[in-house]
């Protein structure tokens, strides 16, 4: 399996360390564990952590995971039997196995940290058979080793490596045989002292890990292992044990249990760790009548950023949000990142839902200031969802739910804004689920068509293009507005195989009308293409294919496209946008004059034309406003060399008044309606609809 950076440290420390899945089989064993057993690099991998036990602790094992598995927790494996070790060539030795409980993705894993226990054994018996003997080798050992009588609370020998453990010489722990526990953690003391007292009078063997306050005052971990030597006639004599400096093991280990509770890139809590804490603060809530809140919050155009500086940019960014959210939030509070660009905020304590406001406000005071990335100034602005226990049941899983359902609520409804949460966008949210539903349906089942609404020269008259519009025939609901469903199928990714449906359906259509009538100049084709099917890796791939198939003529396509898009100016967007230009296929900004328009993108991306807004096409001659912005859209156009078209157009007098200003094209129902294909055929008999002079002659026929 792949190798995660978060497993680097195994290799760093003392331990054969295995991690070991719920089902007891090894996910990864560092190079000591694979040593220790025999076996080759990988070789552990996918094997039954059962492999490396020797047979009679099997049952013991599976016993033992079981009840692990229901109460896990940093521990030791007891068992009654010697735990014996099990090499790949069938050799045994006596093992010591820590465990640690762990979660990955996700997923509960168990953290195994072994230990060969020959050495040590193998040294503890030449101890009792002659300790003058190897008192020199024992005290080159890398812990600290100690024999206290069992008759009376008296120490025989304490080795001198307690002094570059703690700081603390020998002498002091053999003066006063009790000393030792005036250096004990608080925390830990008293169930250390009960275990020894335990231990002394059972005559049972002591293992026990424990944390020391050093001289210095450093905090050091230490196991502690002591077993009780008996003489000739089976009478206790003392207890010989040691104590190892397990520090390490321990670092990495709380390491582990943060790496496994909160986010890596931020250091906030992650999903795990925000819901132990949002169930606990539920319960206390309920015990107070109390209100507790959950705020979703999600940045607003955060992949901007990625596109366009990269991915190291989008996380530096990430970064300082975590910074400004915890500036905003109490300290009581919750802070967690759920992932990309979602932060939650778990408000308790709260004594009514209107108390979690001041909250939201600071959140979006906080968020709404310039940072700069690389060198570049960006505004932030996020999208908050608030649900409150007086909202919903007062259960974890509901309150994130109704905390998500309206963060969705609020960026439906622009960015920057917020939603508290109400039983309706419950309703909202199953129909958005019945609407995708329906339109993946759709999609298999062709039900959408595709209509055609002329495009007008102003200066002849003549239709000169035809623009394809999709219309979703629902079996049950009619004809749906695009309106309805044209941002749900972007946001689901839908509209890339909708597009292509689209494409195929108007390019033969086209052809086939161009076949029919060779008496006639050719017109072109209009194409609006969402910013999503332009992220498509392949788009340029499958449009020139169908393109070919078809037997179209690139040059005389216009692909329509949003200001947006060419703002974000990603490196993707570029090579596409020259690559569509290669093939002779004209861009054409659409709605322009809403966005954020811009004279240098046009002329950085090689813009062939602009469409004007119909927004601003009831007030031409009306409104001096609309008017002059007209005008001066015309205007930059005709410096640019680029064509303009007016869409929306509903009355003789707007056509007159923008073949007045210099308006090359038009469209809109004053023109004609979107139509099926035989409808819009009808009206290909009569290409002119409009005189020589600034006023129709007839209107044309609409559907």
């Amino acid at each position: 399996m792949p190798q995660s950076p978060i497993l680097l440290p195994f290799e760093t420390i003392p331990d054969a360390i295995l991690l070991v899945d719920a089902d007891g089989r090894i996910c990864r064993a560092n190079a000591l564990a694979e040593r220790l057993f025999g076996y080759d690099p990988g070789e552990l991998d996918d094997r039954s952590v059962e492999c490396l036990l020797s047979e009679q602790l099997h049952v013991r094992h599976r016993e033992y995971r079981a009840a692990y598995a229901t109460a896990p927790c940093q521990r030791a494996m007891a068992s009654d039997l010697p735990l014996v070790g099990r090499r790949k060539d069938g050799g045994t030795f006596p093992i010591d196995v820590s465990l640690s409980p762990w979660i990955r993705d996700g997923l509960p894993l168990t953290i195994c940290a072994v230990r060969d226990l020959s050495a040590r054994q193998q040294t503890q018996r030449r101890l009792q058979e002659a300790e003058q003997k190897h008192r020199a080798l024992v005290e080159q050992l890398p812990l600290v080793i100690y024999q206290v009588s069992a008759r009376a609370e008296r120490e025989l020998y304490v080795s001198p490596q307690l002094t570059d453990l703690l700081g603390y010489t020998p002498a002091e722990m053999q003066g006063d045989p009790y000393h030792w526990r005036t250096w004990l953690h608080p925390d830990d003391a008293v169930q250390v002292v009960a275990e020894n007292s335990q231990a002394i009078a059972t005559g049972s063997p002591l293992q026990q890990e424990f944390r020391v306050i050093a001289r210095d005052g450093r905090v050091v971990w230490v196991r502690n292992e002591a077993v009780l030597v008996r003489d000739d006639q089976d009478q206790p004599r003392y207890w010989q044990g040691i104590w190892l400096d397990i520090t390490p093991r321990k670092a990495l280990e709380e390491e582990l249990v943060h790496l496994a509770y909160h986010d890596p890139l931020t250091g906030l809590a992650n999903r795990a760790h925000f819901v132990a804490h949002l169930t606990h603060a539920l319960d206390r809530a309920r015990r107070r009548q109390r209100q507790v809140a959950v705020i979703a919050v999600d940045l607003d155009n955060f992949k901007l950023v990625n596109d366009s500086l990269g991915h190291e940019a989008g996380d530096q960014l990430l970064g300082l949000v975590a910074e400004r959210l915890r500036l905003a939030v109490r300290e009581e509070d919750v802070l967690a990142r759920f992932g990309g660009d979602e932060f939650a905020v778990l408000l308790k304590d709260l004594p009514a839902a209107e108390a979690a406001t001041p909250a939201i406000e600071r959140l979006q005071a906080m968020l709404r200031g310039p940072v700069t990335i690389q060198g570049y100034d960006f505004f932030l602005n996020a999208s908050l969802g608030l649900a409150c226990t007086d909202m919903v049941a007062d259960q974890a899983p509901a309150l994130l739910r109704a905390a998500d359902m309206a963060l969705y609520t609020a960026k439906r409804a622009g960015k920057g804004s917020y939603a508290v949460y109400a039983p309706a966008q419950e309703t909202a949210m199953v129909e958005l689920l019945l609407l995708e539903r329906d339109l993946r349906r759709g999609l298999a089942c062709d039900e959408f068509r595709v209509y055609y609404q002329p495009v007008v020269a102003l200066s002849t008259g003549q239709i000169v293009a035809v623009e394809a519009l999709v219309r979703w025939l629902h079996p049950t609901r009619g004809v749906v507005c695009p309106d309805a469903y044209i941002a749900l199928a972007e946001e689901r990714g839908l509209i890339v195989p909708l597009g292509q449906q689209v494409w195929q359906v108007a390019f033969r259509q086209l052809v086939d009308w161009q076949h029919r009538t060779p008496s006639q100049p050719p017109f072109d084709l209009s194409l609006n293409v969402s910013p999503r099917e332009l992220r498509e890796p392949t788009f340029v791939t499958n449009l020139t294919r169908i393109v070919a198939t078809s037997g179209w003529d690139p040059q005389r396509l216009r692909l329509e496209i949003t200001e947006g898009l060419l703002l974000a100016e990603s490196v993707e967007t570029r090579t596409t946008l020259k690559a569509l230009k290669a093939l002779g296929i004209r861009l054409v900004i659409d709605d322009f004059g809403t966005g954020y328009s811009s004279l240098a993108y046009l002329k950085r991306f090689s813009v062939d034309g602009l469409k004007i807004d119909q927004a601003f096409i009831p007030g031409l001659g009306v409104d001096v406003a609309d008017t002059a912005l007209v005008r001066a859209i015309i205007a930059a156009a005709d410096a640019l060399n680029l064509e303009v078209t007016a869409e929306g157009v509903e009355t003789a007098q707007q056509a007159a008044q923008l073949r007045a200003l210099g308006c090359h094209y038009a469209q809109g129902y004053f023109f004609g309606r979107p139509q099926p294909p035989a409808e819009f055929e009808r009206q290909l008999s009569g290409r002119t609809v409009l005189s020589e002079g600034t006023v129709p002659i007839t209107k044309p026929r609409v559907s």
